[in-house]
């Protein structure tokens, strides 16, 4: 079976990422791959098509996105339309997930997927009213960021809404207190509650139970059949595993295994980055990707695991990333 496949880069002609954002696949390697498994890739830059150069219609369209949020949006406004005549792979909607928690967290409901409860919100008037509701310590995280960035451990309302000042303080909030106390006290005439007495520190964020005790998580990232596992452990003093350079390769238990399948079926997709909690029996799903994510999980483990009839078998074998990725696509587009 043979499938034209377009294959969009940025504005270098990049397809990011390998272990570092800056880090683009090798795009001709990749399509030397995909050719072997019977995939003609041609590609083309987001700002060609934003421009008209081309205009695709009923074609499959393989992408990723990008860390720089200004960019981000600009891929996002050329996705949108291009998903509206062409078959996108990953779907729009696990676009819209890329690095942003707010979103994974309404498509994890949407889904039904086990992840850990969690309350999305957009700025700090949110949490009135939610006071008998919150269990804490609570974990606070800004629905944009990779790498924990941001990421914190809230102990009581007060620090959540401390956290939330100093997190989405606005530029020129000063300005915007002098000028609310002006109006207020001495040029009463043109006072405006419902402008001077909304929210400034406005942001989206995801307030996610905190699971104690957890001392690691497993970065689980799938290529089709093929599982790739990082166990990384907490900092010290801290409670955070991404980013803490502390990892190993070490075999994880079935059930870690288990649930990154069911987590990858559902979702529907040809590659998957998972955060994953192991902790009293029971997994949680912290975060995903289904794009543009870290690759040292693969480039670096000596072994991968696949399912069988019998179980999990580890394969002892060093994989190159264009070689999976393309072996993914294939294995997707052509009826797994």
């Amino acid at each position: 079976m043979t499938v034209d496949l377009l294959l969009l880069t940025d504005y270098r002609g990049a397809l990011r990422q390998r272990q570092q954002i800056y880090e683009s696949l090798d795009v001709d390697r990749l399509c030397r791959h995909l050719a072997q498994h019977g995939i003609q890739a041609r590609t083309t830059r987001f700002e060609d098509l934003a421009n008209g150069a081309q205009q695709p219609r009923d074609q499959v369209i393989h992408y990723t996105s990008s860390q720089d949020e200004g960019y981000r949006g600009f891929v996002d406004d050329v996705l949108f339309f291009l998903h509206l005549h062409n078959r996108l792979v990953p779907r729009y909607e696990l676009f819209r997930a890329h690095e942003n928690k707010g979103f994974q967290e309404l498509l994890k409901r949407e889904l039904g997927m086990e992840g850990l409860p969690a309350r999305y919100l957009g700025n700090e008037k949110g949490l009135d009213g939610l006071a008998g509701e919150l269990k804490y310590p609570l974990v606070f995280k800004p629905a944009s960021g990779f790498m924990s960035t941001g990421v914190s451990l809230v102990h009581d309302e007060g620090e959540l809404r401390r956290t939330l000042r100093r997190v989405f303080r606005p530029a020129g909030l000063l300005k915007y207190r002098a000028k609310q106390w002006l109006k207020r006290h001495v040029l009463k005439g043109r006072y405006r509650p419902e402008m001077y007495e909304d929210c400034p520190h406005s942001g989206r964020y995801v307030l996610q139970e905190f699971v104690p005790g957890a001392g690691n998580d497993w970065k689980v990232l799938v290529f089709a059949d093929h599982y790739f596992v990082l166990k990384r452990q907490v900092r010290p003093g801290d409670f955070r595993a991404s980013g803490s350079g502390r990892f190993d390769f070490a075999t994880p238990p079935d059930a870690v295994l288990d649930f990154a399948r069911r987590v990858f079926e559902k979702l529907d997709v040809p590659m998957l980055g998972m955060d994953i909690i192991a902790h009293q029996d029971r997994c949680h799903l912290v975060e995903f990707q289904a794009m543009h994510f870290g690759t040292i999980t693969l480039d670096r483990s000596p072994h991968r695991f696949e399912p069988s009839e019998q179980g999990w078998r580890r394969i002892e074998r060093q994989s190159v990333l264009e070689e999976e990725y393309a072996r993914a696509l294939a294995w997707y587009l052509q009826g797994r």
